[in-house]
């Protein structure tokens, strides 16, 4: 053999029947694994989610603050009474309350046969009854009932929370 100058001598390489090592496949398996918790909760998250949000639109609580009130004053009204007495005449002016401005649009449209209907109710009427508080209240009831059958007759909403006396005259 022959001797290299300054060069170590090469040596073969040992053969060997064994497989080089490959790296275990485990550490995929955990992968997976954390991959799929990771999407069922993101799923799970999402439908929480979405289950809040429309429960929360169907019940969400209605506004109960009540609307303003709207006052609807009329002309005063002058009618004689039932019968004949010392005081002849009943001068009568109202405000109706409610709280629907479509209320007082439909008084405003039909107020000739509201007005009509009124002095009718004013004419049955007795001194020695509207002269005490039951009568007028009484009285307060009756006109209240007139205006609202009235719209209602006419096909128009009817809800009136109260009758105002502005003006009671007897003379």
């Amino acid at each position: 053999m022959a001797e290299r100058k300054g060069k170590a001598p090469v040596k073969a390489a040992p053969k060997s029947n064994a497989k080089p090592e490959t790296p275990t496949k485990s550490g995929g398996h955990l992968k997976l694994i954390i991959i799929i918790i990771f999407v069922v909760l993101i799923a799970a998250t999402a439908a929480g989610a979405g289950v809040y949000f429309y429960l929360s639109k169907t019940v969400a609580e209605p506004d109960n603050t009540p609307k303003p009130l709207i006052y609807y004053p009329m002309e005063p009204l002058t009618s004689n009474f039932a019968a004949v007495r010392p005081v002849r005449f009943l001068r009568l002016g109202i405000t109706v309350v409610t709280r629907d401005a479509n209320v007082v649009a439909a008084i405003g449209q039909h107020l000739p046969k509201i007005r009509n209907d009124i002095l009718t109710l004013l004419a049955e009427q007795a001194y020695a009854q509207l002269n005490q508080p039951a009568g007028k209240e009484t009285l307060r009831t009756q006109i209240q009932e007139v205006i609202a059958a009235g719209l209602v007759h006419a096909g128009q909403p009817a809800p009136i929370e109260h009758i105002l006396f502005t003006e009671l005259v007897m003379q």
